[in-house]
């Protein structure tokens, strides 16, 4: 292999890593964020979930014994709340979430997914387990219900069933001031972003 043809094979290797490397990050943006997400929908949902997972980090830091683990877990769990919340009510998103075919079943799975509630009341002081089973329960039956209703009306079943659930678990205590943030985005990811078609099929 000459001189010259060792540059273009470089030269052509380094496009090659540049372009997968590319393709990788759309990827994962794709699935964060949602297929075909534009650039203002990507800078609200990725500023609002790394302060949400940097705030959260200080509140745990300031609330708890210090733990890394304990820290990491809690950050990757604010990022998906906070990043969940904001992404899910882009346009982008809900056309995905929302496009034809997609069988209103799905939204159960993707709330049976999120088992954020028990992890935290498992691993965490402040915290309560108890609370955690009740607020998965109630957050998979809470979208049950919603998806039965026709759409004109999923839309105000899904906020009042949120505040209910909001104000239930604050009857029933058990949560630090550290992790008081959580449970409030958790019932809005699931409930109000992801549920919700409003958007769906708008261009803007």
């Amino acid at each position: 292999m000459n001189q010259l043809s060792r540059k273009q094979f470089l030269r052509y290797e380094k496009k090659d890593l540049s372009s997968r490397f590319a393709t990788l990050i759309s990827r994962c943006n794709g699935f964060l964020v949602g297929p075909s997400a534009t650039r203002p929908e990507n800078m609200i949902t990725y500023f609002v979930a790394f302060t949400g997972m940097i705030g959260a980090g200080i509140l745990f830091t300031l609330g708890e014994e210090f733990s890394f683990w304990k820290l990491f877990i809690i950050c990757i769990l604010a990022f998906d709340v906070f990043g969940g919340a904001t992404a899910n009510a882009t346009n982008s998103a809900r056309r995905w979430w929302h496009r034809p075919g997609v069988k209103r079943g799905s939204f159960i799975f993707f709330t049976l997914f999120h088992l954020h509630p028990i992890i935290i009341g498992a691993l965490y002081s402040g915290f309560s387990f108890s609370l955690g089973v009740i607020s998965y329960a109630g957050v998979i039956c809470a979208a049950g219900i919603c998806i039965f209703f026709p759409p004109s009306l999923t839309r105000p079943m899904a906020y009042g069933i949120c505040s209910l659930l909001i104000l239930f678990t604050a009857f029933m205590g058990g949560v630090a001031w550290y992790l008081s943030w959580f449970l409030p985005g958790y019932f809005m990811k699931l409930l109000l972003s992801h549920l919700l078609s409003d958007g769906a099929f708008s261009q803007e």
